[in-house]
């Protein structure tokens, strides 16, 4: 694989474990290279980062592991310069049994939207409480995933109720900045 930026990787792999996945490579070539930034999307097409990699010079193998959150994510890595240029290389498939039937809320704490992935099909019922117990928000949805704006709100915990069609209800504490 040959980019724009002057890095080559080889020998890139992915593997996972404990609804982890852990993804490594080789950069056989880094020429004024900053830094590898992992990012993982459920889509395929908004990627979002989730960890950085200092560049260590040519030839040096780096391994990253994050946490999984759905039943199919793809994994690539940005590759950035030390002059802020940068490029993607593939993306990678990583299936999984992690995440399936259970909602993720990140980030958290949330300072401007949090979201919901994995709420699955059907009607689901989303509600926030403040610490005191009052309602501050609540929506329907039939998406497998939300977003919920909290810009404005008073910083805080915050209780998240997910509940679906079936009766089953998911809670989260969510700490709005």
């Amino acid at each position: 694989f040959r980019s724009a930026t002057p890095v080559i990787l080889k020998d890139v792999s992915v593997s996972t474990a404990n609804c982890n996945a852990t993804l490594s490579w080789t950069g056989a070539t880094e020429i004024n290279f900053n830094y590898y930034e992992v990012q993982s999307s459920t889509d395929g097409i908004s990627f979002t980062p989730q960890q950085q990699v200092s560049a260590k010079g040519s030839g040096s193998r780096y391994t990253a592991t994050i946490p999984l959150s759905a039943a199919t994510e793809y994994l690539r890595l940005q590759m950035v310069d030390k002059d802020g240029s940068s490029e993607n290389s593939d993306s990678y498939t990583v299936s999984s049994s992690c995440g399936v039937g259970t909602p993720v809320l990140y980030p958290n704490p949330a300072s401007d939207v949090f979201n919901i992935t994995n709420l699955g099909s059907g009607q689901k019922q989303i509600q926030v409480f403040s610490a005191s117990g009052a309602s501050v928000y609540k929506s329907q949805t039939t998406a497998d995933k939300t977003t919920v704006n909290v810009k404005g709100w008073t910083p805080g915990i915050y209780m998240v109720s997910v509940a679906t069609g079936t009766g089953k209800t998911v809670s989260f504490k969510v700490i709005v900045r």
